[in-house]
């Protein structure tokens, strides 16, 4: 009796809708269990081909961590060699230049004719002094014990400039646009490396 029951039962078109729906409910289950399964061995799939592809083992700190740390410190340690050398790099070109023209063409830009030998024998001893001090400048950059001294004597030169024009603007008169930018210039330069004197000194 009770097994003709049960036949029925499960003949009966209630039973069978609902017998579908939990199969299907349990399917869509399964594939979205199925689903989340693939996409985790997918994921640790490709973690552990990353790991392999950058020859460390699965885990650990990536390459891109340590690419990441390696990178900072060598752009910190460029930033802090510019900020140490700026007025360096600032000067040696500048110096070399204003030298060179002083030696072999005053007159390209600024107001000097000289007529005499002597003239132009004191413009190249300015320029021979120029590039001495360009040179020292430039030994700073590669050998650092002499950045101090260097740095020193590169204030001592942009103050000693700047307080000459200076002082030609009071006992003269105005300085051209060229000079009088010169003069701005070189106290910048020489308030820069008092600055760095006083950094180091810490």
């Amino acid at each position: 009796m009770r097994a003709f029951k049960r036949s029925n039962l499960k003949q009966s078109p209630a039973f069978r809708s609902k017998f579908l729906f939990k199969k299907q409910q349990f399917n869509r289950v399964s594939r979205a269990s199925f689903g989340r399964f693939e996409t985790l061995k997918i994921v640790s799939l490709f973690h552990q081909k990353l790991s392999i592809s950058t020859c460390l083992p699965a885990g650990r700190s990536g390459l891109g961590q340590t690419l990441s740390k390696v990178i900072f410190r060598i752009f910190e340690f460029m930033r802090n060699t510019i900020i140490q050398n700026l007025h360096f790099y600032i000067s040696i070109p500048i110096v070399v230049a204003v030298a060179l023209i002083y030696g072999f063409q005053p007159n390209l830009l600024f107001d000097i004719q000289p007529n005499s030998i002597d003239e132009h024998n004191v413009y190249k001893a300015i320029m021979g002094m120029y590039l001495a001090f360009a040179s020292f400048w430039s030994l700073a950059l590669v050998q650092k014990h002499y950045w101090k001294a260097a740095t020193i004597s590169n204030m001592l030169f942009m103050v000693g400039l700047a307080l000459g024009r200076l002082m030609s603007f009071v006992i003269d008169g105005i300085l051209s646009s060229l000079l009088l930018f010169g003069c701005f210039g070189e106290l910048i330069i020489a308030f820069y490396g008092c600055y760095l004197l006083k950094r180091a000194a810490k």
